[in-house]
């Protein structure tokens, strides 16, 4: 590393969730959480507040008894940002940026996550839409699409428009009963596509495929 000590972080995370079911077909899921603390102060910056936050609210409308149980699902997620770099010793005044704490893994997109430091996932408003089907017990398609937006312009570029990002997924059942493994085999395939927007400068397009098989050992 650089050697650049990071001032301590002193916060606490509360939030809630609630995932209705409204009719036969309709359901919904909404979140918020909020973060404040402080940002212990050095030689050169003051003490800082912590006043970070998420919200997420999503609908979505199924058909479970038709045969291949088609659902769609529209659905905004909003993690608040900073226009300071949250590991910038030297930034002052208040830190709106929400730290994922030990939530750094994969949100939706393997491309969109990867391009934070250690999976920190922040910054982020993203408005999309998905559908799916099952046509057979054990296989399931799903697709995902949407545009991608900064909650605060973090750099030299001056613009929010991340870019469109397009999620395809496979889920698929390998063994379903296994003498050798615990429970069954399944399998995913997962392909993406992001149309990079001005806030990463010049447009650009990147792909990305994965395919796993995993077991319970």
């Amino acid at each position: 590393g650089s050697g650049t000590r990071i001032p301590e972080r002193r916060y606490h995370t509360v939030g809630a969730r609630v995932m209705p079911r409204l009719t036969e077909h309709w359901s919904a899921e909404a979140e918020v959480a909020g973060q404040l603390g402080t940002i212990g102060g050095s030689a050169t910056v003051r003490e800082r507040d912590i006043q970070a936050w998420l919200a997420y609210g999503g609908a979505t409308y199924r058909r479970n008894a038709w045969r291949w149980k088609p659902y769609v699902t529209t659905a905004v997620l909003v993690m608040s940002g900073d226009d300071e770099r949250f590991d910038d010793p030297n930034a002052r005044g208040t830190d709106t940026g929400w730290n994922p704490i030990f939530a750094r893994s994969i949100w939706s997109s393997d491309l969109l996550s990867a391009g934070y430091a250690c999976y920190r996932v922040s910054n982020w408003v993203y408005p999309h839409a998905e559908t799916g089907v099952t046509p057979v017990d054990g296989h399931t398609f799903n697709l995902q699409a949407g545009p991608n937006y900064a909650y605060s312009s973090d750099n030299a570029n001056g613009d929010t428009y991340c870019g469109f990002l397009v999620i395809g997924r496979y889920l698929f059942e390998v063994l379903r009963d296994s003498k050798t493994w615990r429970g069954p085999v399944h399998g995913a395939f997962k392909a993406e596509m992001l149309r990079t927007g001005d806030y990463y400068g010049a447009a650009e397009t990147a792909y990305y495929l994965r395919f796993e098989i995993y077991v319970r050992l």
